[in-house]
């Protein structure tokens, strides 16, 4: 049991190793957490990476922790622009070298304030009264 549980183990880790070193090889990639003003996570952020010399485009969206990740990328420039409801969108140039991680922690500013109206509908009041 013991050595079925070193193989398994022995094969997990030259799965982990092997993928690390298609993204060295490869390109980079780009990851990070998306934040609010305060430090808090903002899941269900909408990441938007697009290669600025290839055109690439790739949307992602933040997890439950506020997390993306994006690679193996070609080695170049690119634009991220992250969107999430009651926040301002934020665009970002970045570069991604090949067998790097680039930083994509970004903390969003809240939105515009909106304006809100609240119409009170009363009861009608008629004059029943008429002068005569």
């Amino acid at each position: 049991m013991k050595r079925i549980l070193g193989v398994v183990v022995v094969l997990f880790l030259a799965v982990g190793l092997s993928f690390g070193q298609a993204i060295s090889v490869n390109g980079g990639s780009i990851q990070g957490t998306i934040t609010d003003p305060s430090g808090a996570i903002v899941p269900g952020a909408s990441v938007t990476i697009t290669g600025v010399d290839t055109g690439s485009l790739r949307v992602l969206t933040s997890d439950s922790a506020g997390f993306y990740s994006l690679g193996p990328l070609n080695p170049g420039n690119y634009l991220v622009t992250v969107v999430a409801p009651g926040f301002r969108k934020l665009q970002v140039k970045t570069v991604v070298r090949t067998g790097t991680a680039t930083s994509g922690n970004f903390k969003l500013t809240l939105g515009e304030s909106t304006q809100t109206v609240e119409v009170n509908a009363g009861a009608l009041q008629v004059n029943t009264e008429q002068a005569g």
